[in-house]
């Protein structure tokens, strides 16, 4: 990962093992790629039209170390705390991290299941799982079983705002359920300049907008929650440069806000870092 372009070497959602991903099979992906920018207009590619579209890079504020065995699906801030959710069938886990130093504090196994987005909701946590089409609940204080929701598409990520959890399934819609009972409230599909935007991923919510990573980018788009229009681009040079050689899989993918610092803590799967940064207008 060394800019802020379309990554075209891509494999299936969540697959490690990538020697198994055949030569043919990525000349297809990359030319299937290339049609979908031609006539979608991808944010990372285009640069006519978006004099609307606020541009934003990232200050780095400093690092904190990341387990390079965490598989990051899910980020949250809260209370001095941060709150991982990591993937994987037989690594899957719910951490309590120290953003001090970076050290697990608590740690539960999550058996069975590929986890995935993780949100808050008062004392209860929520964590998704990709495939299964099940959420586990779990007591803030203790990660102790609390529940269950149900939903009938894939789960990716997972955030909340004032009033609903906010999920994404991998497409270019926003589910906004009722954080009660998980039932779906309303929908909306994000576009950039009017064109569908799919692939969220890992979402937050801040100050009025809805910040969601998207798989395979080097970017974090900023959403308008209302109709769903991109308003801004966040690019992420800056960190990209300061990590070593990954495997393709280790995307961004990654976001936690810190209200009371106003600092983003971001992140991706297996990256041995987490950046606490702020973001800096470019236009």
């Amino acid at each position: 990962m060394t800019s802020d372009t379309l990554s075209i070497a891509q494999t299936n959602h969540h697959q490690t093992g990538i020697g198994s991903v055949s030569v043919d099979f990525h000349l297809l992906l990359c030319v299937l790629l290339w049609g979908f920018l031609a006539v979608s207009c991808f944010p990372v590619a285009c640069k006519a039209s978006e004099t609307q579209v606020k541009r934003y890079t990232v200050d780095i504020l400093r690092t904190i170390p990341h387990s390079t065995s965490s598989f990051t699906q899910g980020f949250l801030y809260h209370n001095g705390f941060l709150y991982e959710s990591t993937g994987l069938v037989g690594h899957s886990s719910l951490q309590k991290i120290t953003p001090d130093t970076g050290e697990v504090l608590e740690r539960l196994q999550v058996d069975g299941v590929f986890a995935e987005g993780l949100a808050r909701w008062d004392n209860r946590l929520i964590q998704l799982t990709w495939k299964d089409r099940f959420a586990y609940i779990y007591n803030l204080s203790d990660f102790s079983p609390a529940g269950i929701f149900q939903y009938q598409t894939e789960g990716w990520g997972l955030t909340s705002d004032e009033q609903h959890l906010i999920m994404s399934d991998g497409t270019d819609v926003l589910y906004f359920r009722n954080p009660r009972t998980f039932a779906i409230e309303r929908r909306v599909k994000v576009t950039f300049e009017g064109r569908s935007l799919p692939y969220l991923n890992e979402l937050e919510y801040v100050d009025g907008s809805i910040y969601a990573n998207v798989w395979y980018q080097n970017v974090i788009v900023q959403i308008d929650p209302a109709s769903g229009k991109v308003l801004g681009i966040i690019g992420t040079q800056p960190i990209l440069r300061m990590l070593p050689p990954l495997s393709q899989d280790s995307v961004l993918n990654g976001i936690a806000y810190n209200t009371e610092m106003q600092t983003f803590y971001l992140t991706g799967k297996n990256w041995p870092q987490i950046f606490e940064v702020t973001l800096i207008q470019e236009f």
